[in-house]
């Protein structure tokens, strides 16, 4: 019997297309009825992408094997997947990283966790994110039909087996891995990544961000951040400068501080000062606020300019709960813009944008 195979390399990039489209039109034309994908870095964008792919495609069944040993990988692309009723795993490489860029698709997997008649291979430099699928410079071997590459099946079942379930325990443990190694990275670093999915940070100017819809979904979660910020474009009090964060980014300062609606906490300000103020929370506008003393270094210039940015961060251990800076216009604040919206940790009213990570 002959062995019927169509294989070539394909390039992304560069004007020569991508391979998402390339992955796309050899699936429909395979049909395979299950997959397994296996990928250093998987993105929302890049799960969001591959999941109308699958189903135009009649796939029945997907297994995912995303690696977790740079915190690349977005958790939330994790949950998506998921909820998409694919069975996923993480990994992490016994040594180096775990770093395959694998798809196979076959009948259905068997009882060693290996495809069955396998019909589709796609073997490449592109992760399952928005970028190495439509963006980036990559180039892969797409294959389908019979006598696919010697060993692809096997291949996939070895990522399998070397990975464990995403359980909403594993997830929430590796989310805050993720979200401490995102506040290390440079805002610059988390585009180049592709942690940033498209967004490109040197456009992550006040005005910009009150121009765009908010994210429908963050990359840092409140639950994880350590420090929140506000713009003081608007404030309230004559005796203490009241500063009002919205509700999401109020939550991460509530929770730093261990504050329930209402306390009062210890502030160390950027004099070194530990000086008490009043938290607490308005139903009436859904704003938390921090009642900030006049004497404390900064409030007098945002007083005056209606601008700048106040930011509140974890106290020192075994000091102060919170730490509290007013920063002008400037580097310090171009790196929050810019890291809030490589992190989509970051939301606006009509008066102000905030973020948290």
């Amino acid at each position: 019997m002959t062995t019927r195979v169509s294989q070539r390399v394909v390039t992304s990039g560069a004007g020569q297309g991508d391979l998402l489209t390339a992955i796309r039109d050899d699936l429909r034309a395979a049909r395979p009825r299950a997959v397994g994908i296996a990928s250093a870095y998987v993105t929302v964008s890049g799960v969001e992408a591959i999941i109308p792919v699958l189903r135009r495609a009649k796939v029945a069944v997907c297994r995912l094997v995303a690696g977790i040993d740079d915190h690349i990988t977005h958790p939330e692309a994790l949950r998506r997947g998921i909820a998409f009723g694919w069975e996923v795993r993480m990994a992490r490489s016994p040594q180096g990283r775990f770093h395959p860029k694998l798809i196979v698709g076959g009948a259905r997997f068997d009882a060693d966790d290996a495809m069955l008649d396998p019909v589709f291979l796609y073997l490449g430099s592109g992760n399952l994110t928005g970028p190495g699928l439509q963006v980036n410079t990559e180039s892969a071997v797409v294959a389908r039909d019979d006598g696919l590459i010697a060993g692809a099946p096997e291949a996939f079942a070895t990522f399998w087996r070397l990975a464990e379930p995403a359980t909403p325990d594993a997830i929430k443990q590796y989310s805050a891995l993720f979200a401490e190694r995102s506040r290390q990275r440079r805002p610059e670093v988390l585009e180049a990544l592709g942690v940033s999915e498209s967004r490109r940070v040197a456009e992550a100017s006040s005005a910009k961000l009150r121009a765009q819809p908010r994210p429908r979904i963050t990359t840092v979660s409140q639950l994880f951040a350590t420090t929140a910020w506000t713009g003081l474009e608007s404030f309230t009090g004559e005796y203490a400068f009241q500063v009002e964060f919205p509700r999401a980014a109020g939550e991460v300062v509530a929770r730093l501080a261990r504050a329930g609606r209402q306390k009062t906490v210890d502030v160390q300000c950027e004099d070194t000062n530990v000086r008490k103020m009043t938290f607490r929370f308005y139903r009436d506008n859904g704003m938390f606020r921090l009642n900030v003393p006049n004497n404390v270094p900064g409030v007098d210039w945002a007083r005056l300019n209606h601008d700048g940015v106040a930011v509140v961060s974890r106290g020192p251990e075994g000091g102060a709960s919170l730490r509290l800076q007013i920063l002008r216009p400037g580097p310090k604040v171009d790196d929050l813009l810019a890291r809030s919206y490589a992190l989509s940790s970051w939301g606006r009213t009509s008066t102000r944008v905030y973020g948290w990570f």
